[in-house]
Order: C-alpha cells, then sequence, then structure tokens
C-alpha cells in the first residue's frame, strides 16, 4: 500500500487509577506496577509495539522488556501545573529521564489560555540533554476539543517534536 507499518500499543493500567482504585474493583494486593509488568509482557508476547503506562512503570518496562518496546505515556504535566483527576503524573523531563518514548499532553496544552506558549513552555523543560529522545502528543479531551480547534497556530520547532494524535507515527504540528 506504500505506507508505513503503524504502531500499535496496548493500555495497561490509566493513569487516573491508585492503588486504592484498583483494590475497590478487582482484586488487588500488590504494586501497579506488577499488573503493568505483567500486561507489558502480554502485549509484546502478542506483537504490540509498546503499551501505554505511568512514567512509575516506564523505567521498570524498558528493564524487563528491552529498549525497542515502546512506553507511550500520559499524566504529563508541566512543574507546579495541576494533576487534575490523575493519580500517577510526571513531568516531562522525568518521564523522558524514566525512558518514555512517548509523551502525551493533553490538559495542560488545550486548556491553557494560550495553547502554544503552553506548548513552548513544555518544550523548553526538554530542551537540555534530553532533546530529541521523545515525541511529545497533544491529545484533544472532549471539553476542550473545541477550543484547540484543528487550525491552531503551529508550536515552536524543536528536536522534541510536538504532535497531535491523528497520526503518533509520524505527528503532525499542532
Amino acid at each position: 500500500l506504500g505506507t508505513e507499518k503503524p504502531l500499535l500499543v496496548g493500555v495497561t493500567v490509566l493513569t487516573s487509577l491508585s492503588a486504592d482504585d484498583l483494590s475497590a474493583v478487582m482484586p488487588f494486593d500488590g504494586r501497579i506496577s506488577d499488573i503493568v509488568l505483567r500486561l507489558a509482557e502480554r502485549a509484546q508476547a502478542a506483537g504490540l509495539d509498546g503499551i501505554v503506562a505511568s512514567v512509575d512503570e516506564a523505567r521498570l518496562v524498558k528493564e524487563r522488556l528491552g529498549g525497542e518496546f515502546l512506553v507511550v505515556t500520559p499524566g504529563i504535566r508541566p512543574s507546579g501545573a495541576d494533576t487534575g483527576d490523575q493519580k500517577r503524573v510526571a513531568t516531562p523531563r522525568k518521564a523522558v529521564e524514566a525512558g518514555s518514548d512517548y509523551l502525551v499532553v493533553g490538559r495542560p496544552i488545550i486548556r491553557a489560555p494560550s495553547p502554544a506558549e503552553a506548548a513552548r513552555a513544555i518544550l523548553a523543560e526538554l530542551e537540555t540533554e534530553l532533546a530529541g529522545k521523545c515525541t511529545v502528543l497533544v491529545v484533544p479531551v472532549r471539553e476542550a476539543s473545541n477550543r484547540a480547534g484543528s487550525g491552531s497556530s503551529p508550536a515552536p520547532s524543536s528536536t522534541c517534536s510536538i504532535g497531535s494524535s491523528s497520526s503518533a507515527a509520524d505527528p503532525a504540528p499542532v
């Protein structure tokens, strides 16, 4: 077909869930990382390219399953930002240092008074020795999708790219 194979990742434990939340809905007597690692191993065995997991599990997944197995990390918040409904969050810098390959940034950008400036601030956090080691994905959430709009101004150019959720394999500027 002349197109590149899309990346396929599986979701593990949502970043909006804590250990207490899991215990309330299923038999759970352990650490979230144990569940994530078990699901990651199954995802890899099934031929997936990676998983979606919090920064808390990124390093463990990379150590256990290898550096080529992708980790997509949601719950990314700039330093000092409100965590909202997210229980397991991290700054962009901590996520990249932990081994995350793709950072999913939604509300901190699309709910900002100036989404482009918010994106620039996130890139500024990364533009040190970590630049070029990640891709930042901007994922619109329902209630803010009208505000973000598809015609928002492009993000600044950087060695760490910002993309939309329409194509994770080849992020387009937002």
